[in-house]
């Protein structure tokens, strides 16, 4: 029986007779199998869970101890904790969440990547097959959304077997390899242990990746315990690049929260690299199989590091907020045109990309209400500085609207539910006629004021006043609607649909008021009464796009169509 670096007398020629290449090219194949059985298990996971991990991120709040269960929980679905970091990094960036309550969701994203780890060494390669033969019937046979993610789910499981069965084989000839032997005993040392491992994860993008080969080595019993163990710590320092890679050209904020992770894996990995004879000496006690034993190691110490790091969450965010101070900037005047929340690592997660689509599109809500708000006075009223500035806000609701589109049609590549692509249908629909009603604003209530300021018109006060009503009600239903979009809100829906008879009424009476003045006899009557019976049929356009963004979110059963007012000229969108 041969010991780690015992050479056997035929390891000369044994070394002669295997190849390189083709122990390098079987390690990759391996490896890339590996990478992409948690890339289908993941997307399945994600699907599965759909909209309940929206609402579990959702729920965070200042509470640490929920913090470390959403991060456990959603990097367990993810399955990578460099991912679940990346969407905190989103999330801290946008404002969605703060620094503080970051803190123990990159904690618990540790110990959700244990999970991977724990699957992965069980040697149940025989089950592989069988798994990826009943993933496929679950995504042949069947056409339900939930069936077939599942059927994704078993597949990706499959393929994570196969690959380590593959990385096992492929690296067997190692065992007999005298300088590949001395080579991974040099590993037991900490420091190059957990710098291999480090170097290794940065690479792959993947902790699970580095841990899988490591197991691969371990169950040819090329690699010791000590060494995997460094090895495994390394992984974790390597998962904070892709942190700090997302962080980069975000706030301070985001740096801040990539700051947090990193500090705590490094705490963590020096604390256990002087540890790690006595952590090899407890896992031994639980297994006798060298891959459970690293699995059991790798669980321990990230369960550990969490218990004990959790108590110094608020130091941790106070000394990142000190190391990487916040710089508000002066408000920039396009700042209005910029997404907010819109972020490509989100794509792989449909249900929290949606979510993104949401709150910007409700951002663009919320500039077009601006404009229509500015309206009510500088039309009426106002000079021709304030009309133009209303005019030039379009421009930032176009820059926001493409930007939207653009996301919209990057998530659609994805592969969505029936539930999902609806709910995208929805959030494009709503931003085509926010986008319109921008347009509106710009083009056709900007010209009637520009013209009052061209031709010296003057509006009387009692038309004013019945003007300003409209002007108010039409703005309101469009924050109604806004908020139905928001909120789902079906009963805010039915108002703003139903709110049609009462603006008919309005408009009615603005008409008949006007009628009424075209016989006054005042200097240029006939081109005052062209203009404001423009500024109602304007009126009347913007109504119609609050009413059929409302409309969106009643029931099926209580929809009707929405036919456009008379006067109302509506036509298809064009952006910019």
């Amino acid at each position: 029986m041969l010991g780690l670096g015992q050479v056997a007398p035929s390891a000369a020629v044994a070394a002669s007779e295997f190849s390189w290449w083709t122990i390098l090219i079987g390690l990759l194949g391996g490896l890339a199998l590996f990478l992409y059985g948690i890339e289908k298990m993941s997307d399945g996971l994600r699907a599965v869970a759909g909209e309940r991990m929206k609402d579990l991120l959702g729920r965070l709040t200042a509470n640490r101890f929920i913090g470390i269960v959403t991060g456990a929980a959603v990097t367990a679905i993810v399955q990578s904790s460099s991912l679940t970091t990346v969407l905190i990094v989103g999330f801290v960036s946008a404002g969605l969440m703060t620094l503080q309550q970051s803190v123990g969701v990159i904690m618990g994203a540790n110990i959700g990547s244990t999970l991977t780890v724990q699957i992965v060494a069980f040697k149940v390669t025989q089950s592989a097959w069988l798994l990826i033969a009943l993933g496929f019937a679950g995504i042949a046979l069947y056409r339900r959304d939930f069936t077939r993610q599942w059927g994704s789910v078993l597949i990706g499981l499959g393929l994570l077997f196969l690959a380590l069965d593959q990385m096992s084989n492929a690296t067997s000839p190692l065992r007999s390899y005298g300088p590949f032997l001395s080579l991974m005993l040099r590993l037991e040392h900490p420091f190059l242990g957990i710098m291999a491992g480090a170097i290794v994860t940065a690479i792959v993008q993947s902790s699970a990746a580095t841990t899988g080969i490591v197991l691969a080595l371990a169950s040819q019993n090329v690699m010791t315990l000590p060494a995997a163990l460094a090895v495994a710590l390394g992984a974790n320092l390597g998962s904070c690049a892709t942190a700090w890679l997302a962080s980069l050209g975000k706030p301070p904020e985001a740096k801040q929260a990539a700051l947090v992770h990193l500090m705590f894996n490094v705490i963590g990995v020096l604390s256990w690299s002087f540890l790690i004879p006595q952590l090899a000496a407890v896992v031994v006690q639980l297994s006798d199989d060298l891959p459970r034993q690293i699995a059991h190691a790798h669980t321990l110490f990230n369960v550990a590091n969490t218990a004990v790091l959790i108590w110094f969450s608020g130091p941790l965010a106070r000394l990142a907020c000190y190391l990487i101070p916040s710089q508000p900037l002066p408000p920039s005047p396009i700042a209005a045109g910029k997404a907010r929340y819109l972020d490509s690592a989100m794509l792989s997660t449909p249900a929290l990309a949606l979510d993104r689509i949401r709150l910007e599109v409700t951002h663009l809500g919320e500039n077009v209400l601006r404009m229509m708000e500015r309206c009510k006075l500088a039309v009426l009223e106002g000079t021709r500085e304030e009309l133009l500035e209303i005019a030039r806000s379009d421009q930032e609701v176009n820059q926001l609207y493409v930007a939207i589109v653009d996301y919209v049609r990057q998530l659609a590549r994805h592969e969505l539910s029936h539930s999902e692509t609806e709910a995208l249908e929805d959030c494009l629909a709503v931003a085509n006629d926010l986008e319109n009603a921008g347009d509106v604003i710009a083009n056709n209530l900007v010209l009637p004021g520009l013209k009052r300021l061209e031709l010296q018109l003057t509006i009387s006060a009692p038309t004013k006043q019945m003007l300003r009503r409209l002007f108010q009600f039409v703005s309101e239903s469009f924050h109604n609607a806004i908020q139905t979009f928001k909120e789902d809100d079906e009963e805010l829906a039915a108002k703003v649909v139903a709110g049609k008879d009462e603006f008919n009424r309005l408009s009615r009476s603005v008409l008949f008021q006007l009628r009424r003045r075209l016989m006054a006899d005042e200097p240029s009557r006939t081109a005052t009464f062209q203009m404001e019976v423009d500024l109602v049929a304007q009126c009347q356009r913007l109504h119609y796009h609050a009413r059929r963004i409302a409309r969106l979110f009643l029931p099926k059963r209580k929809q009707k169509p929405i036919e456009p007012t008379a006067s109302a000229e509506i036509g298809t969108n064009q952006a910019g």
